[in-house]
């Protein structure tokens, strides 16, 4: 069965929580702006384009990787 994925503005902040980033560490790393995730967190923006999608992939896939030793 396949998980489906739902990028919420609180899954987005648990996902960064879990992988112990701040707003701008968890941005550098997945090639957002830092302002990018402070407005998905807050639920002003959602993220859209292919780009941050993909960003949010693989942080979902680190934090499933972090959990799943």
């Amino acid at each position: 069965m396949q998980e489906t994925l739902e990028f919420t503005a609180d899954r987005i902040k648990l996902m960064r929580v879990k992988l112990s980033l701040s707003q701008w560490q968890f941005a550098e790393r997945y090639g957002f702006t830092e302002n990018s995730v402070a407005r998905w967190e807050t639920g002003m923006n959602v993220p859209t384009s292919a780009k941050s999608l993909n960003g949010l992939l693989r942080a979902a896939k680190d934090v499933k990787e972090r959990a799943d030793p």
